[in-house]
């Protein structure tokens, strides 16, 4: 009398069947966005740390000063010793203005500090009368003798 269709029950299972399929697709498909998500994340936090692991740690053309110290560039500030002649020193920014005078003094003769003739291997002191500058660009300049900032347009160091 049903004439070759389902039953109410038959129906039943049958739309249970279908969810059931319906529901187990859904999961798979949530598990594999889930599972994408996280490759996702860990390929971008992989590309972050190799993209950012040289400014860490520092590269091995950026890390090594030219006077060999080892400190890293950023650590270290050019400095321009006024005299006769002129020259540009490097030195380590946590040392000034002490450094600079330093740098200089032992830069040559007249390069902003005493000259070299007190003692073939001493180490030149820096003349009581260099004094450290800073230009309105930033740039720190050393000059000999009673120069004084103001003369050439810069402040004192730190100022």
């Amino acid at each position: 009398m049903s004439d070759g269709l389902p039953t109410d029950d038959q129906l039943r299972r049958i739309e249970r069947g279908v969810q059931r399929r319906i529901d187990l697709r859904r999961r798979a498909a949530r598990r594999a966005a889930g599972v994408a998500g996280a490759a996702l994340a860990v390929a971008l936090l992989g590309g972050g740390l190799v993209l950012v692991r040289p400014v860490l740690v520092g590269t091995s053309s950026g890390s090594a000063a030219s006077s060999g110290k080892g400190a890293p560039a950023s650590d270290r500030v050019a400095v321009v010793c006024h005299g006769t002649p002129t020259r540009s020193v490097e030195v380590e920014r946590s040392g000034l203005p002490a450094a600079a005078l330093h740098a200089c003094a032992a830069a040559g003769p007249g390069a902003g500090g005493a000259s070299r003739a007190a003692g073939a291997g001493a180490s030149p002191a820096p003349s009581p009368a260099s004094v450290l500058c800073r230009a309105a660009n930033g740039r720190l300049h050393v000059y000999p003798g009673a120069a004084a900032c103001s003369g050439h347009g810069m402040t004192p160091f730190p100022g």
